[in-house]
């Protein structure tokens, strides 16, 4: 599925990969919030919105990506994150 996605998405997704490296989490957000517009199946970015919104304290928005993201193709990766939310934000 990723061959496919960078197929049709260049190097958008490779871009917001190396922003998150370099901790610019406001502008890979915004290109994975566009990707997602264009590509709500692929889970790569449900993860990676997980990642920034939790590094970001945004607790709602991170228990729904990930949510989403276990949905589509949960992993440990998910579950890890999940598990450092507090007991009460994990409900």
């Amino acid at each position: 599925m990723k061959a496919v996605f960078g197929e049709i998405f260049g190097n958008d997704y490779a871009k917001a990969i190396g922003l998150l490296k370099k901790n610019r989490l406001e502008e890979a957000r915004r290109i994975l919030l566009k990707i997602l517009s264009e590509k709500p199946e692929f889970p790569d970015v449900y993860i990676e919105l997980a990642k920034i919104n939790f590094k970001t304290g945004e607790t709602p928005s991170t228990k729904y990506y990930l949510k989403k993201y276990i949905q589509l193709d949960g992993t440990d990766e998910a579950c890890l994150l999940y598990t450092s939310l507090s007991p009460r934000d994990r409900t």
